[in-house]
């Protein structure tokens, strides 16, 4: 992962192109087999985990007499890119903004602390664009937030929900102070990185996100990484799949 990152860092200072993750695209699958993945996560919708998805497809197909999806199969349509971009029916929300926290599974240094790398982002419903991110070290704050919010350009009069990776009294706060009166409505079956995942898959770039991750290491985390770095190649990431976004 270390090595990765450095690598996606260099390619940055040189001016080169990284893509965001292709995963899943190589794999074949028949066209009614890949039907039948669609429509178990169409039905189940955006509270479903990835278990309840297989479970769900492998029952699609007894029922129309298909080949079973191996897990993998399913598991990289559950967690790819949503090309199409209908964010609303597919993660359930009517609004035209999601205010998202997705934990990522690598460590940041920082102040002399190591916390969990989290990217904040505000999406746009409609287009998956994200006008507003930020890497930040640990859990999200009210400041955090606004940061991200004011990137949108009517953020006062927007709609916007927020998923459950924002901790209710950032939400609390956000609402019941005058100075920073933003209307952020809380949808707590709204998965932290929902909206993240349905953009970027599993992973932004190399580094695979990690939306049940709280705490700071584990067995698949490498050692924590300067904050900065880490946040400027997140950073650009997140605008390169934002301009390959709005070229569509």
């Amino acid at each position: 992962m270390f090595y990765n990152l450095v690598r996606i860092f260099r390619l940055r200072q040189e001016g080169e192109q990284v893509r965001a993750s292709s995963q899943g695209r190589h794999e074949h699958l028949a066209p009614e087999v890949a039907q039948a993945v669609e429509d178990a996560i169409a039905e189940l919708g955006p509270g479903a985990i990835e278990a309840q998805v297989r479970n769900r497809s492998a029952e699609i197909c007894r029922e129309r007499g298909l080949p079973q999806p191996s897990r993998n199969a399913v598991w990289t349509r559950f967690g790819r890119p949503n090309q199409a971009f209908e964010l609303g029916p597919r993660l359930g929300v009517s609004a035209g903004a999601i205010l998202d926290c997705c934990p990522l599974a690598i460590d940041v240094e920082q102040d002399g602390h190591s916390y969990p790398a989290n990217l904040l982002t505000l999406v746009d419903v409609s287009t998956g664009v994200m006008p507003g991110r930020a890497l930040i070290a640990g859990l999200p704050t009210p400041d955090d937030v606004i940061r991200v919010l004011r990137k949108h350009p009517n953020a006062k009069g927007a709609s916007i929900v927020s998923s459950s990776g924002i901790p209710p009294q950032v939400v609390g706060e956000l609402s019941q102070n005058p100075d920073r009166s933003v209307s952020i409505a809380p949808i707590r079956s709204l998965r932290a990185g929902a909206a993240t995942r349905a953009i970027f898959g599993l992973r932004i770039g190399r580094v695979p996100l990690a939306p049940r991750r709280k705490e700071v290491g584990g067995p698949d985390v490498p050692p924590p990484l300067p904050f900065d770095q880490v946040r400027e190649v997140v950073h650009a990431l997140v605008d390169e799949r934002n301009a390959e976004l709005q070229d569509a």
